[in-house]
């Protein structure tokens, strides 16, 4: 899980070389935002696993891509 936008670029990163990535996009990163964007993270959790996938997750939505 990271803040790190360059990780964003699922042609450097494969499944091999990391299990996956969970990238948190947020225009203002105080606690009430982070929080709400890792609570709907972790719903998602229990839909769908993030191995093998980069999740970009906002606070309006999650996306989710193949590495």
């Amino acid at each position: 899980m990271t803040l790190d936008l360059d990780f964003s670029n699922v042609s450097v990163y494969s499944s091999e070389d990391v299990p996956g990535i969970v990238l948190l996009r947020m225009n203002e990163q105080s606690i009430d935002t982070t929080l709400t964007i890792v609570e709907r993270t972790l719903s998602v959790f229990g839909e769908e696993t993030p191995i093998g996938k980069l999740w970009i997750v906002d606070k309006k939505k999650v996306r989710v891509r193949e590495l």
